[in-house]
């Protein structure tokens, strides 16, 4: 009698099911949310201590060093990440192993070339010339520690690439407060960055390290393999410039030029906080994107389209409401939190809240898309977008200042994301998105825009936002409008099959009798 063979070491990383999806759903989700209120409270810290012209100047630094990562890193971490997801689901870890290690080198490389970039603008004048240095030395690190980051994500071991960057982030927020407290400035700021990036990669690093002896003897990836790499390396590289031009704060390089620093930071302020809600979903475009690719490598294309489907239904669900709260609440809670001073950061919220109602639909249809591989699409819709986003800057940043870069922004992302949207739906008929529960979350936002205004008008801002989210879970609970299928899926994908848990009964109750 023959000994049953042990399955290999990789089969168990990388799978893909609905706890799987949910789990890494939800330790995205706190990793892109928690950070996002980090800095928000940062920012009001630091625009107190500062002012609006010198908050402005170090917004700036900080994204001419996040650009400079944004070309070093380009498309490989995303490559990886994808490609490691497939070749685990067509059991090839051993080849996975290899392309991480050689993106590995090729990051080393970048690290230094980022780093020597902001020494030379440091030599060429730019001040303040310690906080450039010490923007430098952070940006290096990031582009080390996202390597070990793609392989984790890859592997869809979720919890394990986002728990360094959510401790580090905690910490630096008292740690930041003590430097400014102290003196430091900007400068001061960019030092316990540095020191928290540097903190990041050790950690990564050594969560990366346990996770490569689980896979196989390092096998040479083929030539076909090598080919398809470096091509979609490439492809989604453009498609990262692009939409760093696109979905990132690109507007600030016009705005320095035609505008103040008090504007920059304005722009800022406002971007920041619509960054923290579109978090959810560039989270699902995250986890979409290995999810998919997985399922590619084991060959089931309709679970592919199904869960199309139910991640567009769940968006729109959970979007709606909560841009129609912060549409009403919104300009007068930023005036609170920051001061009269900032008051001008009210109006710039309100434009970039308007392409954010789609977001969520464009988010997942690119995810998709990078999953499947077809990332060509991209490619040719951001350059679109590219130039309707750099046009329009040009064109109205001049006279409308911020709110003129907050249009440029939300145009050039409608322009990239509507035709991927219409490529995702087409490769996924039949459609399934039915009309009652997309009236039910309509009529959901209206109860919870009109339970913020009704605060705001009688007690105040932050009344707002309770009074907006009590009326918002209580007409849920009596609209229920998640589709039964999808509430079913999302109360087991929890682990509270059926509804014994306490998420699962709340989940349950949302879900549609009909």
């Amino acid at each position: 009698m023959s000994t049953p063979s042990l399955p290999e070491p990789e089969l168990d990383l990388g799978a893909t099911n609905a706890p799987a999806i949910v789990s890494g759903g939800l330790w995205t989700l706190l990793s892109r949310v928690i950070p996002q209120a980090q800095l928000l409270v940062l920012s009001i810290v630091v625009a107190r201590y500062l002012g609006p012209d010198e908050m402005g100047r170090q917004s700036y630094i900080a994204f001419v060093a996040l650009a400079l990562v944004q070309m070093a890193t380009a498309g490989l971490p995303g490559a990886l990440s994808r490609f490691i997801s497939e070749l685990l689901g067509a059991r090839k870890g051993g080849q996975a192993l290899s392309l991480y290690r050689t993106t590995r080198r090729v990051e080393a490389v970048g690290a230094v070339l980022v780093l020597l970039v902001l020494l030379v603008a440091v030599a060429m004048g730019s001040e303040p010339r310690t906080a450039w240095i010490l923007a430098g030395l952070s940006a290096s690190l990031s582009v080390l520690q996202a390597v070990p980051a793609a392989l984790l994500s890859g592997t869809q071991r979720w919890r394990e690439a986002w728990l360094p960057g959510l401790v580090t982030g905690v910490l630096t927020v008292p740690a930041v407060i003590v430097a400014l407290e102290l003196g430091g400035g900007i400068s001061g700021l960019f030092a316990v960055e540095a020191v928290a990036v540097f903190a990041n990669l050790v950690w990564t690093s050594a969560l990366a390290r346990r996770l490569v002896v689980r896979l196989p003897e390092i096998e040479p990836a083929s030539e076909e393999l090598k080919r398809r790499f470096w091509s979609f390396a490439g492809q989604t590289s453009v498609i990262v410039i692009i939409s760093f031009v696109v979905w990132r704060r690109s507007e600030l390089f016009i705005l320095q030029h035609y505008s103040t620093d008090a504007q920059i930071a304005f722009y800022s302020i406002a971007f920041a906080a619509i960054s923290g809600l579109s978090k959810l979903p560039e989270t699902v475009e995250t986890v979409a994107m290995p999810a998919v690719a997985n399922l590619v490598g084991t060959g089931q294309d309709e679970r592919i389209r199904r869960g199309f489907w139910r991640a567009m239904r769940l968006l729109v669900l959970a979007t709606l409401p909560l841009v129609a709260g912060v549409a009403v609440a919104g300009p007068a809670l930023l005036e609170l939190a920051y001061g009269s001073d900032y008051a001008d950061a009210g109006p710039v919220l309100l434009v970039m809240l308007v392409p954010l109602v789609f977001q969520p639909m464009l988010r997942v249809s690119e995810g998709v898309l990078y999953g499947l591989g077809r990332p060509l699409f991209i490619v040719i819709a951001g350059l679109a977008a590219t130039v309707v986003d750099v046009g329009l800057a040009f064109l109205l940043i001049p006279s409308l200042d911020a709110v003129g870069a907050a249009i440029a922004n939300g145009a050039a992302i409608m322009v990239a994301g509507v035709p991927c949207l219409w490529l995702a739906v087409s490769l996924h008929r039949p459609v399934s998105l039915p009309i009652a529960p997309l009236v039910r979350a309509v009529l959901l936002s209206l109860l919870v825009a009109l339970g913020a205004w009704i605060a705001l008008t009688l007690l105040g801002s932050i009344a707002a936002v309770v009074v907006g989210t009590l009326v918002g879970v209580g007409a849920a609970l009596v609209l229920r409008p998640l589709a039964a299928e999808d509430a079913e899926w999302l109360a087991g994908a929890l682990g509270d099959q059926g509804g014994r848990g306490v998420a699962g009964r709340f989940v349950a109750r949302l879900g549609s009798r009909t």
